[in-house]
């Protein structure tokens, strides 16, 4: 989820470049068609998001803790600190401190509350001599109502089991398991007002916010480390850990989430920075693509549908202060957002759009587009009337 979709790629203030407004120029069919190409050609000839500064990326290894004792009970618990690791956990914690530590050195480690992730973490932490920095932004989605759910039946049907003999807690507590885990996988979606009701997390933008917030202060650390590395583990819980993942990176796959579930010490690689955004990198050792020109699309659509409800939640966030300023402050940044996004939308599509068709026409003719379409353009504009807008046309529509 791009947290400021106004400005799409952009570090710090700098303003949209010019071919992002000139669609304002004209209300025309035809004249948007040859601003459209005016637009495209800058973008088959470069990125369209090239800026003079350069923002500093890290990599991100987020870890899932070993096998609890909840786990291995089939019980649905988030609370803090909740319970420690089983023995096969701690093999488990152990195993992947040995897979991780030739990976050093690692500009920081961090935790959540959750005491099976501190013990997650502790052997990696031991071998390298370091110690966690605990973040409670780290910690699970709060299970609110569902806390405490019997979801033995579910997991084993996640996992390839069969349905057997099942009593009625099980089936009440597989209930209470698919309303749980939906909302998070609804907020991927775009979704972020899907309630958890009392939960710590009681919605996306609450969870997004928190999480976002833990994962700010490690970009930060690691900028101002002086390791000489750019590269942290953080340990953390499964639902936080996926729907983070495919909520803020550029190329999310959200049903990886249901049909790949991360495993316990499961590793979930991303590089990026919050100004720029994230890219997933691999999912439990299988490595992720580039966005395809659908998933690109999907992002686009869902910022569209998220800036509204980001907006609502700051506002009532401000609301909740009683200080008449916050409020009037939030209500004008909001909604400024909220204009920005619109906006930004449809320049968003075309962005992607235009970029697919040159990677498209490149394969194809195996020549780079960016050394035909700028000439083209020229020699249809200079074409008269009629003939060189319907050259115009036909170009943008490559």
């Amino acid at each position: 989820m791009r947290r400021t979709p106004c400005r799409r790629g952009q570090t710090g203030d700098a303003m949209l470049p010019a071919h992002q407004v000139t669609p304002a120029l004209s209300g025309k069919r035809f004249r948007c068609a040859a601003v459209a190409l005016a637009a495209a050609v800058p973008l088959f000839a470069g990125s369209a998001t090239a800026w003079a500064d350069d923002v500093e990326s890290i990599t991100l290894d987020f870890v899932r803790h070993g096998q609890s004792l909840a786990n291995a009970e089939g019980l649905l618990s988030t609370e803090v600190p909740g319970p420690e690791l089983t023995e096969l956990g701690q093999q488990e914690a152990q195993a992947v401190a040995e897979v991780l530590q030739p990976g050093a050195p690692y500009a920081g480690l961090y935790d959540s509350e959750l005491i099976r992730t501190q013990e997650t973490a502790a052997p990696l932490a031991e071998a390298l001599h370091m110690r966690p920095e605990t973040l409670p932004g780290l910690n699970e989605i709060g299970a609110g109502i569902y806390q405490g759910a019997d979801i033995s039946l579910l997991e084993s049907l996640f996992h390839g089991g069969s349905l057997g003999a099942v009593s009625l807690p099980e089936i009440v507590g597989t209930f209470e398991g698919l309303l749980y885990g939906a909302a998070p996988f609804l907020w991927t979606l775009g979704l972020l007002a899907v309630p958890i009701p009392f939960s710590t997390d009681p919605n996306g933008a609450a969870f997004d916010e928190s999480f976002g917030a833990a994962v700010q202060t490690i970009y930060d650390n690691t900028v101002a480390s002086t390791t000489g590395s750019s590269t942290d583990v953080a340990f953390s819980s499964q639902e936080a850990i996926s729907t983070w993942t495919m909520l803020n990176v550029n190329n999310p796959d959200p049903l990886l989430t249901l049909t790949d579930m991360l495993p316990n010490t499961g590793i979930v690689v991303v590089d990026g920075s919050p100004q720029d955004g994230w890219t997933l990198v691999s999912w439990d050792g299988r490595p992720i693509g580039p966005a395809s020109l659908p998933t690109q699309l999907f992002v686009d659509v869902r910022d569209l549908l998220v800036a509204p409800q980001l907006a609502a939640y700051n506002i009532w966030q401000a609301v909740l202060t009683g200080d008449p300023t916050t409020i009037v402050e939030a209500m004008l940044a909001n909604v400024g957002d909220v204009g920005a996004a619109v906006v930004q939308f449809p320049v968003s599509v075309i962005d992607d759009i235009v970029n697919a068709l040159r990677d498209s026409l490149s394969t194809v003719t195996g020549t780079d587009p960016a050394d035909v379409l700028p000439a083209a353009a020229g020699v249809a504009g200079l074409l008269p009337g009629e003939l060189g807008t319907a050259a115009l046309e036909s170009l943008a529509a490559l």
